[in-house]
């Protein structure tokens, strides 16, 4: 495993997009089902979608980093910077007071 920077820095930087896409996904998903009124069919529904549309997120990501063949080091690189993500944007958010765990 060699280090280098600029692969490390843009593996970071789309871990990052990648958490902050996941989370976006997490919201609207949460939010219609909470905030929608009627039927719970196609709410229980379209959250159905949204979670397969963030799995679809994270095992593409997984498998584009796996056919270019990025060493081990720089997909953990990733990891941290999904992780910082979701850090982040639950912070925001409980500093706001619309919860977040």
């Amino acid at each position: 495993m060699t280090f280098d920077p600029v692969i490390w820095g843009a593996a970071l930087g789309a871990g990052i997009m990648l958490g902050a896409l996941y989370m976006a996904l997490l919201w609207g998903a949460v939010r219609g089902l909470t905030g929608a009124t009627g039927p719970d069919g196609p709410r229980i529904g379209l959250f159905m979608v949204r979670m397969l549309l963030r799995l679809a997120a994270v095992l593409g990501a997984l498998y584009l980093a796996l056919r270019l063949d990025l060493a081990l080091g720089a997909i953990a690189v990733a990891a941290i910077g999904f992780v910082l993500a979701r850090l982040a944007i639950t912070g925001v958010m409980r500093r706001r007071g619309q919860g977040g765990t």
